[in-house]
């Protein structure tokens, strides 16, 4: 039997009308709780060190907490964001253990312990403001996007300022990109929504981005799948899961081959060029130079791995590891971004490696439900593209790129977009068991 979800878990969207107060336009904050969501991550460009980087975004949003809590805690009782709210909690006491076994330094225990504290009370407090509504979703969406671009233009940091396409606009562009365009293209026109994430790939591939060019290459060939298999809601079968697999597979595939094509043919730009022959040279291929952390941080994971090895874990032998295994496989070794620091570079392997097996089940949970909502969704939903792009960001996140920073209120936002894309998928089911579709 599916359960219909509760009105204000879809935010009486209707299929037929936008989100937006103006129709196919800019969405407009109607009420204080609509400007809050939009007015927060926009401020993100205001930050100071205070225990590490502290964004104007955080302080609204933990200040927050207390009032949506008074109004809003039932919303809480639901099972997809209580259970990632405790795993939360035994993470940050986790880290805590950690930090006191290991006798972490106070100025790293403290970056450690608010990066927790941050991620669990954004968590909280932006389900309980969103209220499942997609308006409000992308209310919030719109001022990320916008307050990157302000963050750029008024207080980059140092990575932005040296490459602000690939450290910070990239992926903020495609989700408005992709929104405008889920919103102008309708009906039997909406495969050319997946051709324009084709595009984007091709861009963010010849930008020195070639993993976001693979997720917006893999998002594109699910997206397309689902809308030509679309049959009113119906749970996917068997059959479907395997087609769906075999086309996203050849996209990346395709993807890869092209990359390497481009490569070897001197189509890309000196540096991407440079980093091409140095990544595919020796052992690995392109699979181990890319990503080359994780030679040292699984051996850091091994030693430790349930009680971890601190906030900001340091043990310069993980750096000689990781120089060592380079060298064995054929990889030129050429500076070390990491200093003493245990090399990670993955949600999941540096809450591992910091907090032990309590940080990595909360990233494991996360991923699997992300999955999961992928999986069960029948094309039919609204803005499928949309949330098939950050759902797979997100899964490429939690498995390849460091977490902290402005990740902490943008990861929590994206989980909950998952959320309300299952929602949608259950109220399609929902209508097509009630014969409404």
């Amino acid at each position: 039997m599916v359960t219909v979800p509760r009105p204000y878990q879809l935010g009486y969207y209707n299929e037929s009308v936008s989100p937006w107060s103006v129709p196919g336009g800019i969405p407009v904050p109607r009420t204080p709780v609509e400007l809050f969501l939009f007015l927060a991550p926009l401020l993100q460009f205001i930050n100071l060190s205070v225990v590490g980087t502290l964004f104007a975004t955080d302080v609204l949003l933990v200040a927050a907490l207390p009032f949506v809590i008074l109004g809003g805690i039932g919303r809480l009782s639901r099972r997809q964001i209580w259970i990632p709210l405790l795993l939360g909690v035994v993470w940050l006491f986790s880290q805590m253990a950690t930090d006191v076994v290991r006798s972490s330094e106070p100025a790293d225990y403290l970056r450690g312990w608010s990066k927790l504290f941050l991620t669990i009370t954004h968590l909280a407090t932006l389900w309980i403001l969103i209220r499942g509504s997609l308006r409000r979703y992308f209310l919030y969406g719109f001022g990320w996007a916008l307050g990157t671009i302000a963050m750029v233009l008024i207080n980059p940091n140092e990575v932005a300022k040296d490459q602000p396409w690939k450290f910070a606009l990239a992926t903020p562009v495609t989700f408005l990109v992709l929104i405008l365009a889920t919103l102008l293209v309708k009906g039997t026109r909406r495969w050319i929504i997946p051709l324009i994430m084709v595009s984007m790939g091709l861009v963010h591939l010849f930008s020195s981005l070639r993993s976001l060019g693979l997720i917006c290459m893999a998002a594109a060939a699910y997206s397309y799948f689902l809308m030509k298999t679309y049959t009113n809601g119906k749970r996917p079968g068997m059959a479907k899961m395997v087609g769906l697999g075999l086309v996203m597979a050849l996209a990346v595939f395709g993807f890869v081959r092209f990359y390497e094509y481009a490569a070897e043919s001197g189509l890309l730009n000196e540096k991407d060029q440079q980093k091409y022959t140095e990544q595919s040279s020796g052992s690995g291929g392109l699979l181990l130079g890319g990503r080359s952390e994780s030679l040292a941080t699984v051996q850091a994971v091994i030693d430790s791995p349930i009680l971890g090895h601190g906030s900001w874990a340091r043990d310069a032998k993980y750096h000689n590891l990781l120089e060592q295994k380079l060298l064995e496989s054929g990889k030129k070794v050429t500076y070390n971004p990491f200093g003493d620091l245990i090399p990670t570079h993955s949600f999941l392997m540096g809450a591992w490696v910091e907090a032990g097996a309590a940080g990595a089940i909360f990233w494991i949970y996360i991923f699997c439900q992300i999955f999961q909502t992928l999986r069960r969704a029948s094309g039919g939903e609204p803005f499928l593209a949309v949330f098939a792009f950050i759902g797979m960001a997100m899964m490429w996140d939690i498995l390849f790129s460091p977490y902290g920073a402005e990740r902490r209120f943008v990861a929590t936002y994206v989980f909950i977009g998952m959320i309300m894309f299952g929602d949608l998928t259950d109220n399609l089911r929902a209508r097509r068991l009630r014969g409404s579709i």
